[in-house]
């Protein structure tokens, strides 16, 4: 995905210019955006010739934005030693791009009178944005934002163009005009959507394969990353910088597990080695958070933005197992899994033993046996003075508080570094000699509190609103959504996000690090205004609500991991009676979170005891119970597990308040505690669950109406007890039965072609055990066909949608 090269160059002898107000622009437009990953930007200010030579080779950016003065010869007017300028012609402009720009497909030029330039690039660029008078700084600002949020949502360039045009005509509608966008017509297959490109199946490659044509000659391969880029001094992990360089050398697969305390830099690390050694991973450097056993929706998110893939099932799992597949496929590729919890998690989603793939793994968790581990400590003083001193750039301030600084962040920069980044702005501002001894008092409660302390009010809210919200994954629109409901307006929630970035107590995204998120919750000032908090909790219940009813939507479940998922948080609000927590058990369920779910679910059936009269809906406090046994279940604690779902059956059998019993419901319980003892290997008590289960679902639910599909999976399992047990005869039996059923589907009438499939083998497989192979091979030959017939059918889904 593209590097945006961000290049200011404002010489002081000419005035200055908005650059840092129009990079801010940028900077927030990209963070509002859909695919706000995609980009990468890279800035340089004060920029010389030199600069730009060595930027555009070295970072090989797909967007470069030129922000400065332009002369009335074209020439672009670059920074000089001493506050001089020197020119920078529309012809050797042209050559540096066409020599180095082998990615550039599209180039701002932000000033005034820039159309010579830009008609210069015009033949060698896809796309050029250039001024055909004098721009305002208000009005590039006002441009820049939108224009990159549309590019970085997935537009193509012309339409981001247009859209960003129409919104400028609001305020400046003569500034509108100045505007025009350069496009190459001939010798190339302009590429107009920067960020994703679906192609058949057949023709899958990602953005790092994908080659563009220049006057006859193609470029080289494309670099593929949802990884921003790190920000901020990077000192004193040589060692383990060194340890993932040889973990990775002359290796096709390998997989390391960076492990540590909290807040010790391990995601940093990771995200460091990533940037340095892009160049041996042609195949892309992805970052996926993977913190749970349920499918990693990023994961899926990589194959849709980057790998070009279009998925041809709404199955969330579906969709990664397809992305992990194509990793490598183009050269050698890095993932990056981040803050994994459970080793089985890890498991599930490694990519296949010599796949072109190297895996990083941040973790918690010390335990990893028979796997590659590196330990990543606490700094040491030494360094962590040497990251102090980067930070604040000052040698007085650092003498004056450098030491205290580092004692109370205890080696750890996640608290080393507000701490620092505070005491540089106090200097910065004249209050450095209010403080001959440390800016940090040593009965501070930790490294945050002094950043904190000197925020506004604006800025606190603003952070105890973040808090909300799960740290690593602060949707910046819902954000400020939630402040508008206090009347908020957007320069007032982009005020209070820039004091909390200067601090470092927020970083990009934005998003904050969980151990800051913990001290700014504990805050008692000032106070999150209930009817913000009532949203808030709504919010999450109706994304718990659609992701629960549409599982395979990765979108959906991106909206419900930006929410904290831990009971006690909710809680804390005295908010969580108002929620159904069945609700949010299942959804947490089909995210994989069964420990999380267990919790909420054992909260449904609290709820359940009864109402103000005494009255019990036994059904709905049945399907609690029956939640809480699935977590148990999915975790393999099947004793448990058994224990929960009987107490469902014995509650559904007594109906809901008006006693109606939904035998469909008791069904699917009595089916689980067969499951319980069939997955212990105790075959004759499951069969006789199942059993119960088929009785039951014979009946229907409360409406009379029959999921042939259950019945027929419960069928399918009484068979299955008597094949176990070797009696073929009774088993084919049953099996026969179960494919009756299964031919009318659900309640709706849609098939289970692969549980039909399933059930037609084992017709076969009883037949064959009893010598009778003519009869064997009819129903194998049924179950081949419902294979095909399935292949087929998916394969045309996967180029429709081309």
């Amino acid at each position: 995905m593209p590097v945006l090269l961000f290049i200011a160059a404002s010489p002081a002898s000419l005035g200055p210019l908005a650059q840092d107000e129009e990079l801010r622009a940028i900077e927030l437009g990209i963070g509002s955006a859909r695919y706000r990953e995609s980009v990468t930007v890279v800035g340089r200010g004060a920029a010389r010739y030199q600069d730009v030579v060595e930027l555009i080779s070295r970072e090989q950016p797909g967007i470069v934005h030129i922000s400065g003065h332009c002369d009335s010869q074209g020439h672009i007017l670059l920074a000089a030693d001493g506050g001089s300028s020197t020119q920078l012609s529309p012809a050797l402009l042209a050559e540096v791009v066409a020599t180095l720009g082998e990615h550039l497909q599209l180039v701002v030029l932000s000033g005034c009178r820039t159309e010579t330039p830009g008609e210069a690039l015009q033949a060698i660029v896809n796309s050029v944005v250039a001024t055909t008078g004098d721009l305002t700084d208000d009005a590039a600002v006002a441009w820049a934002g939108p224009f990159y949020k549309a590019i970085a949502s997935g537009a193509s360039v012309r339409r981001a163009f247009d859209e960003a045009r129409l919104s400028l005509k609001g305020a400046w509608p003569e500034q509108a005009e100045l505007l025009r966008l350069l496009e190459r017509q001939v010798g190339i297959a302009t590429k107009t959507d920067l960020l994703r490109r679906r192609t058949r199946p057949s023709d899958i490659q990602s953005d790092a394969s994908q080659k563009i044509e220049i006057g006859g000659a193609s470029t080289r391969q494309l670099y593929a990353t949802n990884l921003r880029p790190p920000s901020g001094p990077f000192v004193g992990r040589d060692r383990e910088m060194k340890r993932l360089a040889v973990a990775f050398a002359d290796k096709q697969s390998h997989v390391l597990i960076l492990t540590g305390p909290p807040g010790v830099g391990k995601s940093e690390l990771a995200k460091r080695y990533a940037q340095e050694s892009r160049d041996r991973s042609p195949g892309g450097v992805f970052f996926v958070r993977l913190d749970a056993l349920a499918p990693p929706v990023d994961l899926a998110r990589v194959g849709l933005a980057y790998l070009n893939l279009q998925f041809a099932t709404e199955s969330l799992e579906d969709q990664c197992e397809a992305t992990l597949a194509q990793l490598g496929q183009t050269g050698q590729t890095l993932l990056i899994y981040d803050n994994v919890e459970e080793a089985s998690a890890l498991r599930r989603w490694l990519p296949a033993l010599g796949q072109a793939c190297h895996v990083v793994v941040t973790t918690t968790l010390e335990d990893w046996p028979q796997r590659d581990v590196c330990r990543v400590a606490p700094l040491q003083d030494g360094d962590a003075l040497d990251l102090v001193a980067a930070l604040i750039e000052d040698p007085e301030v650092v003498t004056a508080c450098g030491t205290q600084l580092v004692d109370n962040a205890g080696g750890l920069p996640i608290a080393l570094c507000p701490a620092a980044r505070n005491a540089a702005r106090a200097a910065r501002r004249g209050l450095g000699r209010l403080f001959p001894s440390p800016l940090l008092p040593a009965e501070a409660e930790s490294s945050f509190l002094r950043p904190w302390q000197q925020l506004d009010d604006d800025a606190r809210v603003f952070l105890k609103v973040a808090a909300l919200f799960e740290p690593s994954r602060i949707p910046r629109d819902l954000l400020y959504q939630r402040l508008g409901d206090l009347d908020w307006q957007p320069s007032r929630c982009d005020a209070a996000l820039d004091a909390c970035w200067d601090r470092s107590l927020l970083k990009e995204g934005p998003s904050m690090h969980g151990l800051i998120a913990a001290f700014v919750r504990e805050q008692d000032a000032p106070a999150v205004p209930s009817e913000l908090l009532v949203a808030h909790t709504e919010a999450f219940g109706a994304a718990a609500e659609r992701y629960r009813d549409a599982p395979g939507d990765s979108s959906l479940a991106e909206a419900l991991l930006s929410f904290p998922f831990q009971l006690p948080f909710w809680q804390a609000f005295g908010l969580h009676h108002h929620m159904d927590a069945d609700v949010i058990a299942g959804a947490l369920s089909e995210l994989g979170r069964f420990g999380i779910s267990r919790a909420w679910a054992l909260s449904a059936v609290e709820k359940r005891q009864g109402d103000i009269h005494g009255r019990v809906d036994h059904e709905s406090l049945g399907r609690s119970l029956h939640q809480v046994g699935r977590c148990y279940l999915e975790t393999g604690e099947y004793e448990q597990a058994r224990s929960w779902y009987q107490q469902a059956v014995e509650e559904k059998r007594q109906g809901d308040v008006h006693g109606r019993v939904d035998h469909e419901s008791l069904g699917r319980s009595l089916h689980q505690v067969g499951r319980c003892y069939s997955e212990a290997g105790e075959y004759e008590q499951a069969r006789s669950w199942y059993q119960q289960a088929v009785e039951e679902t014979r009946q229907g639910d409360v409406h009379g109406r029959v999921d042939h599909q259950s019945l027929g999976a419960s069928l399918h399992q009484v068979g299955w007890c008597y094949l176990e047990t070797g009696e073929y005869e009774q088993a084919r039996s049953w099996y026969q039965q179960a494919v009756e059923e299964a031919r009318q589907g659900d309640v709706h009438g849609r098939v289970n072609h692969d549980l039909l499939g399933a059930i037609l083998q084992c017709v076969g497989w009883c037949y064959s055990q009893t010598g009778e192979y003519e009869q064997a091979r009819s129903w194998y030959q049924q179950a081949k066909k419902i294979r095909d017939a399935q292949v087929g059918s998916r394969a045309l889904a996967q180029q429709g949608g081309d």
